[in-house]
């Protein structure tokens, strides 16, 4: 399991980002169209079904959101929603993924003013990247247990050309019997 990115958005704006993506054979997205996208997906959820997505599936990964909404400053009568994503392998415990994206959009909620959320004030908010690591520990991957999925998986993948090729082997030869 494994947690790729995690980020704290207003209004279509990135907040607070910490990217775990630490070998070369990482999938990275590239940030407009992981924006343009993420900015679809919520929008979808919002304009077609008049509800908050939760979670967004692709082929490996899955994209997880958890939200909260505060009383805007500038205009009371209507409320801010302020939301956290969190990109990861499909292998992720889900329920309790978003349950630390639930508490660390509590964390941020708490730790600063919503005039610095709503004005977005993004120096404010750099030191909370480094709390990332602390919050969703259980999510990231060290180092050698990346080295060690990625030797697993090139591997089973050589061990599955083998077969492919002895099995290949064996049809030609008994296909190749039955003619001569």
């Amino acid at each position: 399991m494994g947690l790729l990115e995690v980020a704290i958005m207003f209004e279509e704006s990135i907040l607070s980002e910490k990217k775990f993506y630490e070998y070369e054979k990482a999938v990275v997205l590239d940030e407009n169209i992981r924006d343009k996208m993420l900015s679809a997906v919520v929008g979808l959820g919002k304009n077609a079904f008049d509800d908050e997505i939760q979670n967004f599936a692709l082929n490996n990964f899955v994209i997880i959101f958890q939200n909260t909404t505060f009383p805007s400053i500038k205009n009371p009568e209507k409320d801010c929603v302020i939301r956290i994503y969190g990109i990861v392998t499909k292998d992720t415990n889900i329920k309790m993924l978003s349950s630390t994206l639930d508490d660390a959009l509590f964390q941020f909620v708490n730790r600063y003013s919503r005039i610095d959320i709503e004005n977005k004030n993004l120096e404010k908010f750099t030191d909370f990247n480094e709390r990332f690591e602390k919050i969703f520990k259980d999510f990231i991957q060290s180092k050698k247990e990346k080295k060690d999925a990625i030797r697993t998986a090139e591997k089973m993948k050589m061990q599955e050309r083998a077969r492919e090729k002895h099995f290949d082997q064996h049809r030609y030869s008994m296909g190749h019997n039955r003619f001569t």
